[in-house]
């Protein structure tokens, strides 16, 4: 895009004396049919050497033409010196009648937006003559090349009327034409008119009519498409009513309407209809294996570039776009292939090294891939992407600190470059430095606030920093701007739970499981969320949908065993003990619980097997001694009881359930006073379980 250029600091009253220079050289041009009556009407300039330019759509069709001065003096025209269907301009020759008519300069370096110019036109009155207008930015269409575009007021019978800076010089021509449904407001630079000078003829040839250019069916489509109208444009030139509906250059410039638009299907079908109708032309294959790739459709843009290659096999831009098509199909051994031999052919070719750094390091190779980034860093130090690649390298081989490094110097080159920031995010979340780690991921989050991934990664780190809070708001925000990030709405469970928002966690874990159903970990939670909030059943039901997940999983069975037994259903909570018991025999815990069940459910023996193997699996699990001194205790096997709790109390001092229990051991072989000891102990911890005991001592 050309910048806005400031004013030249010419005065309106300079620039008017150029006008009333240049006026008389901007002619009326006229264009007859066979009988001498007018056709259409336009403009021209003088240019030397009795040569006019003006448009040539005004002379299609007309058998002669004349020139109208600003003395009202006309001159017929002898003949065409040059013409150009392409730019819509025609040189005539015309013998003026004044003497010493200023030939006009062309001013053949760019406009840039924003430039006031004046469009002349041949009216006689001078307020009628003289149009400000100012430039915008240029289009470029296939086949028509750059049309300059100029806002502000365009005379009728414009077409052909020079546009001048300030000092007089021309910087281009007006050339609207009525097509269907709007005016193709077109004009092309001086650049054009130097071009036409230079090919004209000596002498004119004989006047005769000029046959329509051959892109004047497309003329309407080529107008709505200048003007933003991209549906009406495609339509434009689907319906077009040229002779050829093949024709490739139709579909060329359907699939130009098509890609404004942002319809990549519809700009590939385009695009296939071009190479149909014209098989052998490169330019429309190239262009077809580009919009199949932004389609998505690799394989057909790799049919359409292997066409290509067939007939040129030595251009390496070629193999470049195959190793890149490879590359999105995620062929990356042959895409690096395709990569060696653009580097046979031409070893500087922009952005080999990266993308050959992309594919090894797709491929593992690393090494290979920091060495092809380092090149592509040497060759344009002021290429933000390929520290940014070294980065991911580095991350992805642990080199925390060495990542950093690079992407701070990706983010150097461009600070607003998001993709760092987040990799920035992550090194340093590896490294242990979560203050820098939450500015990157908020620089991030801020440059792309749809980045759900950022944000999601911010409120980790803050979680991480104790600010649970702050780190519940940023995963809000994620699914705000991606309400199916199941992760999002995991971590927003788990906070939630942490800050004792059950409510808000119950609502994540269940969100979680609409977005993903087998999603086992939401089951495990919201089966204890459940639990701490005495919401029994549906603790149950969680972890029975869990095991109903996790077939194999030992815990989830135990979990379930754990909420059967709350509910006071101790016949399936031994049977899911069993279960996790069979699933893992080493599960301490499990054979644990599956002794206590078998207790309460009247199978004392069974119990107190279960629980002695507990103990010689786990020795070191107090709950273990004290459940199976319970056991022993129901069977009057007070000596061997006594042994396991002691061994319970020794690795858990004061345990409360073990005192309890020993003291009772004690009323039953009559040692009241050991009992009444065990009472005091018990007392400070329990005093509910120390009155029961009391009882029992005392009656």
């Amino acid at each position: 895009m050309t910048p806005p250029r400031k004013g030249t600091g010419a005065t309106d009253a300079d620039f008017m004396v150029q006008v009333s220079l240049v006026r008389p050289s901007v002619v009326a041009v006229e264009a007859l049919d066979a009988a001498g009556k007018p056709l259409a009407r336009g403009a021209g300039f003088f240019l030397g050497e009795g040569r006019v330019a003006t448009a040539r759509h005004l002379l299609v069709g007309a058998a002669s033409a004349r020139c109208r001065f600003l003395t009202g003096r006309e001159c017929p025209a002898r003949g065409v010196l040059a013409e150009d269907p392409g730019t819509d301009l025609a040189l005539l020759a015309v013998d003026p009648p004044e003497a010493g008519l200023r030939p006009l300069t062309l001013h053949e370096r760019p406009v840039h937006r924003g430039d006031r110019l004046l469009l002349l036109t041949p009216a006689r009155a001078r307020d009628e003559a003289v149009s400000e207008v100012q430039a915008g930015e240029p289009v470029e269409i296939p086949f028509f090349g750059e049309i300059l575009v100029f806002q502000g007021k365009w005379p009728s019978d414009c077409a052909g009327s020079p546009v001048l800076r300030r000092s007089g010089e021309i910087v281009a021509v007006v050339l609207p034409r009525v097509c269907v449904r709007r005016v193709f407001r077109r004009a092309v630079g001086a650049a054009s008119v130097r071009a036409l000078l230079d090919a004209a003829s000596p002498s004119p040839r004989p006047f005769g009519p000029l046959a329509p250019g051959p892109m004047d069916d497309f003329l309407g489509g080529v107008a709505a498409m200048i003007e933003g109208e991209g549906a009406e444009a495609l339509a434009a030139f689907r319906e077009a009513p040229g002779p050829d509906a093949a024709s490739p250059v139709r579909w060329l410039l359907a699939a130009e309407a098509a890609r404004r638009l942002g319809d990549m299907e519809e700009t590939t079908a385009a695009l296939e209809k071009a190479s149909a109708a014209d098989p052998a032309d490169h330019g429309t294959l190239m262009a077809l294996g580009a919009a199949s790739l932004r389609h998505g459709r690799v394989s057909q843009a790799l049919d359409a570039y292997k066409k290509v290659l067939r007939i040129r096999p030595d251009d390496p831009s070629v193999h470049f776009q195959v190793g890149i098509a490879y590359l999105d199909g995620g062929e990356n051994n042959r895409a690096l292939d395709e990569f060696r031999m653009v580097q046979s052919l031409r070893s500087d070719f922009p952005g080999l090294h990266l993308r050959t750094g992309v594919a090894q390091m797709r491929l593992g190779r690393a090494l290979g891939a920091i060495e092809s980034f380092r090149l592509t860093a040497r060759a344009d130090p002021g290429d933000p992407e390929a520290h940014f690649l070294l980065g991911e390298v580095f991350l992805d081989l642990g080199r925390g600190q060495d990542a950093v490094a690079a992407y701070r110097e990706a983010l150097r080159i461009d600070p607003d470059y998001a993709d760092a920031h987040a990799g920035l995010g992550l090194a340093s979340r590896d490294l242990g430095w979560l203050q820098e780690a939450a500015r990157a991921f908020q620089e991030a989050a801020r440059l792309r606030p749809a980045d759900s991934l950022s944000l999601r990664n911010l409120g980790l780190v803050l979680d991480r920093l104790g600010k649970s809070r702050d780190a519940l708001d940023a995963f809000l925000r994620a699914v705000a701007v991606r309400p199916e990030d199941a992760e999002a709405h995991f971590q927003i469970g788990l906070v939630s739970r942490k800050i004792e928002d059950f409510e808000g966690a119950e609502r994540a874990f269940r969100r979680v499981l609409e977005l993903r159903p087998r999603d086992a970990d939401a089951q495990f939670h919201l089966g204890f969320l459940y639990r701490d909030q005495g919401k029994k059943e549906e603790s149950a039901a969680a972890f029975r949908e869990l095991t109903a997940l996790r077939g194999s999983d030992a815990q989830a069975f135990n979990n379930l065993g754990n909420a059967l037994a709350a509910l006071g259903k101790d016949e399936e909570a031994v049977e899911a003990f069993g279960r996790a018991v069979v699933l893992r025999p080493d599960y301490a815990e499990a054979i644990v619980n599956l002794g206590s069940g078998l207790r309460r459910i009247g199978r004392t023996e069974d119990s107190a097997k279960a629980l002695q193997e507990a103990v010689r699996v786990l020795p070191e699990h107090p709950r273990a001694h004290c459940s199976l001194g319970e056991s022993l205790l129901a069977l009057e096997k007070n000596a061997e009881a006594a042994v396991a709790l002691k061994k319970a109390l020794e690795l858990q001092p004061g345990m409360p359930e073990a005192l309890y229990l020993f003291g009772l051991v004690q009323v039953r072989v009559g040692d009241r006073t050991a009992a009444f000891e065990v009472y005091k102990q018990l007392k400070p911890v329990d005093p509910e379980r120390a009155e029961r005991l009391f009882k029992e001592v005392y009656g």
